[in-house]
């Protein structure tokens, strides 16, 4: 359902939004409706409650607070920076700058330097890559980022942490955090079987 604006394709023509659009909003699932027909039977003064629902504790990609906390592990190049950058990679907050799109967010805050001037070679980034450009304001890159990219990548964002940064707005502020990639994996591991739950237990109900 999302636009790529820099390639003109998806979403509602391939543009952005602008007064007067008209969008389709499609029908639901067979599911969505079994659900919607459940709710009817337990309304109460224009709105419904359901007997059951997810444990807000296990989704870990709801912070209703300023400053988001994001989880990453090392990039590939973390130790070519100097020592002072690295402490403030991992200690201080970034501001989401409002030059920030779906390609990347660039954020404002302590410089990250490397300890000597390196040249480097374009190698493969994802999503999540936290790049440091020679301005030493970090890019984290997001959906519609490049394939490759020449700057030093200081940090990864793990993959239970990505919905955090793509539902972060401009002026908000990140904290990064450091972890293990046998830490990123077991989260990323209980996740999945958390939400398996989910969906069997939705089908086991509805369907």
């Amino acid at each position: 359902k999302s636009t790529y604006l820099r390639a003109g394709i998806g979403g509602f023509n391939g543009a952005a939004l602008k007064a007067g659009d008209k969008l389709s909003i499609g029908r639901c699932s067979g599911v969505a409706e079994k659900i919607q027909s459940s709710l009817k039977k337990y309304e109460k003064n224009g709105y419904s409650e359901s007997t059951w629902g997810a444990n807000p504790k296990r989704l870990t990609m709801i912070q209703n607070k300023r400053t988001k906390e994001v989880r990453v592990i090392r990039g590939r190049q973390f130790d070519l920076f100097s020592e002072e950058s690295q402490k403030q990679f991992l200690s201080s907050p970034f501001t989401i700058t409002n030059q920030s799109d779906r390609m990347g967010y660039r954020l404002q805050g302590a410089k990250l330097n490397l300890a000597s001037e390196q040249e480097m070679i374009s190698e493969a980034v994802n999503f999540g890559t936290i790049q440091a450009p020679p301005d030493g304001n970090p890019i984290v890159l997001l959906a519609d980022r490049q394939t490759t990219g020449g700057y030093p990548k200081i940090g990864q964002v793990i993959q239970v942490d990505l919905p955090i940064i793509a539902q972060a707005k401009p002026g908000e502020e990140l904290t990064f955090s450091e972890v293990s990639l046998s830490v990123a994996q077991k989260l990323y591991i209980d996740r999945e079987k958390y939400i398996k739950e989910i969906k069997i237990g939705i089908q086991l109900k509805f369907i």
